[in-house]
């Protein structure tokens, strides 16, 4: 007789036992009694009651009976099980009856059938009850009695172990049948598995559950029973059982951690956190090469708010499996917002190169490359960052993602100096989203470096009405009103930007600015000397404050902080600065001095340094030194220093010249007069200071 693998590992003797449980119960039977059908047309609403008895049978506490209720016109068959069991006396002794009632709508039901219906005992084998169909009139009451067949052992074990093609319920009834004629606990274990696996199919949840325990009480180590026992509890919410569950089995430590991770994942999901995260690094414990135990542990790390912790379990998730790219991308997020944009950058790199290799789609590399645009333009690389976005905007991206492609590339370049390109995308920005103050603030700040001041001013206005906390918006906004000579309003801004608590010299330093420019001199030295204690290094601060004391007729301190300025940041422009108020005070060896130091500098000579330079020598009577002096400021100024310089030598008698902008011989010949006579030739042209 052929047996599958599994019954011949069954004990000597079962074929024996089997055969008298044969002769046994062919005197037992199973009674369907169809009690009636309640008609009840008024209410739309019909009833089957019947029973279902079974005599001549000790233990019915593990009986299975599925039964399939077809109502002609009613739709859909249902299976339904018999779950509550009474025990009656009777004339013919003692029954076990499970009733039943199956309500449907009337309307054309003509009649009711109750067919496919499947006995199993506590004790013998299973039961194999034979097709019963039933015409029901609208009333009365019929009873059949069906006689019950042992079926063949090997087609029970066939259908137990069977993994597809045999209905669930009779696979349940199978295992059960070689269940109760097994004693290997091997054998058992996986019997009791395998109708578990059944039950769970039918959706009988506890037996199930049941089945599955009775497997691992047999082998504690049987992997499969434990995997899908705690998914079941899982599903029902039975965390405290599962975490049991593992704890008391004797799996290997991988699907150890495979099973906490389960559950540390469900309970995150059922929002118990610090459970979720106390499971999970037991995952972590039993099975430390699992990178899934890792990922997840950073996922509900980084859900709990714990940023660092989420940063060291992706890495460690990385250092298992190289390849996951998405967490490679994350890390690079996390990253980037604790401000390690270094360890960022590459993060986000390792992601790009992968995604690229792999040939993922070009919004996800669309995606990494405006992320890593923006860890470029945080760490200054302008040029790397603008060629990220460049990329990722020929790529499909997300709104979202185009935004802060644009946003950031324009900040990029105008970082970058590139700041008619930084207008292009703030103003694709504002036009994107009006409402982000943040992209009418940089807007309005590269407009001021473009010299449209007015426009400035509005776009930082715009900024103000969307966000009216944001100090630096009412600096920018008062530099541009001060470069409009509107230091009235400035003023106003500076203080209300001081008042958000700006820390910054800046600050001071422009309020300065135009509280002299309004005559209120003795406030602008008091911001003059804030800004100083704030950053004592900012040379441009002791130029302005020396203006200041020049305008006041306070020589000695305006040239201690003009000299001061030189010290802290040489430059010809600023050499050029303090020569010039030494010649208009008449101190022309210190502004000869000055003036050449500052020529000697490692810069291209500026014509307003060599025009200094002349009017110095032209002052100390070297007539020669001062005429090639004037020509050179000329040809480095252009046509423009040419033509003031005819302008003035007209204004002052030497002339009738004609602001040609060519340095023709008469000019050559009315600049030597004044040379020779030490005329102040631009004295009334001071050169600028920034």
């Amino acid at each position: 007789m052929r047996r599958p693998t599994l019954a011949g590992r069954l004990a000597a003797g079962t074929l024996a036992w089997l055969a008298a449980a044969t002769a046994a119960a062919a005197q037992d039977e199973v009674v369907i009694r169809t009690v009636g059908l309640r008609d009840n047309s008024f209410l739309e609403q019909c009833m089957v009651e019947f029973d279902i008895r079974v005599k001549g049978l000790d233990d019915v506490s593990r009986v299975l009976i599925g039964h399939r209720f077809e109502l002609a016109g009613a739709g859909e068959p249902a299976d339904v099980a018999c779950t509550a069991w009474e025990t009656r006396e009777g004339m013919a002794g003692t029954e076990t009856i499970c009733p039943h009632q199956v309500a449907f709508t009337c309307n054309d039901v003509e009649r009711a059938v109750v067919d496919d219906v499947l006995c199993e005992p506590g004790s013998g084998v299973a039961w194999n009850c034979s097709l019963l169909t039933r015409m029901l009139p609208a009333r009365g009451a019929v009873a059949q009695r069906v006689q019950v067949a042992l079926p063949d052992y090997d087609a029970l074990l066939d259908r137990c172990t069977s993994d597809g093609g045999i209905a669930a319920a009779d696979r349940a009834a199978a295992c059960q049948g070689v269940i109760l004629a097994s004693t290997d606990p091997g054998i058992l274990a996986e019997l009791h598995f395998r109708r578990g696996t059944a039950l769970d199919s039918l959706g009988y949840m506890d037996q199930a559950l049941d089945e599955l325990n009775q497997a691992l009480l047999y082998d504690p180590a049987l992997g499969l029973a434990l995997q899908l026992r705690v998914q079941l509890l899982i599903q029902r919410g039975q965390y405290d059982q599962a975490i049991d569950d593992v704890e008391a089995a004797a799996v290997d430590p991988a699907l150890a951690g495979a099973l906490w991770r389960s559950i540390g994942e469900a309970l995150a999901n059922a929002g118990q956190i610090e459970r979720a995260l106390a499971v999970i690094r037991r995952a972590v414990e039993a099975a430390p090469e699992d990178a899934e135990a890792y990922d997840l542990l950073g996922r509900v790390l980084e859900f709990s708010g714990d940023a660092d912790g989420a940063i060291d379990a992706y890495r460690q998730t990385l250092a298992l499996d190289p390849q996951r790219l998405h967490i490679s991308e994350r890390l690079g997020d996390l990253l980037s917002e604790a401000g390690d944009d270094e360890d960022a950058l590459a993060a986000y790199t390792v992601a790009l190169d992968g995604y690229r290799a792999t040939g993922a789609e070009p919004a996800a590399i669309g995606a990494v490359l405006v992320s890593r645009g923006r860890a470029y333009e945080v760490l200054g690389d302008a040029e790397a960052a603008r060629a990220d976005f460049d990329a990722a905007l020929d790529l499909p991206l997300t709104d979202e993602h185009a935004y802060v492609a644009h946003f950031y590339r324009g900040r990029a370049a105008f970082n970058d100096g590139d700041d008619e390109a930084a207008l292009a995308d703030f103003t694709w920005t504002v036009e994107a989203e009006p409402t982000d103050w943040s992209a009418w603030y940089y807007r309005g700040r590269i407009n001021d470096a473009l010299g449209n001041h007015e426009i400035a001013v509005a776009d930082l206005s715009a900024a103000i009405d969307l966000n009216d906390q944001f100090a630096w918006s009412y600096y920018y906004r008062a530099f541009a009103l001060s470069l409009s000579a509107e230091d009235d309003r400035a003023l106003g801004d500076y203080d209300r930007a001081i008042a958000l608590g700006i820390d910054s010299p800046y600050a001071y330093t422009g309020r300065a600015f135009s509280l002299a420019q309004l005559g209120r001199s003795e406030d602008a030295l008091a911001d003059y000397d804030i800004a100083l204690q704030m950053d004592p290094e900012l040379a441009f601060v002791y130029s302005e404050r020396g203006d200041l004391y020049l305008a006041l007729d306070q020589v000695e301190p305006a040239l201690a902080d003009l000299r001061h300025a030189l010290d802290l940041a040489p430059s010809q422009q600023t050499g050029n600065h303090l020569a010039w108020e030494l010649y208009l005070l008449g101190r022309y060896d210190e502004a000869l001095e000055v003036v050449e130091q500052a020529l000697a500098m490692e810069e291209p000579d500026q014509p307003e340094a060599v025009d200094t330079h002349a009017h110095v020598l032209a002052a100390l009577g070297h007539a020669e030194a001062a005429m090639a002096a004037y020509e050179r400021a000329m040809r480095l100024g252009g046509e423009e220093w040419v033509a003031l310089y005819q302008e003035t030598l007209r204004d002052r008698g030497y002339g009738d010249i004609e602001p040609t902008g060519e340095l023709d011989p008469p000019t050559r010949a009315a600049l030597r007069r004044c040379v020779v006579d030490a005329c102040p030739l631009m004295e009334d042209v001071p050169p600028p200071v920034e």
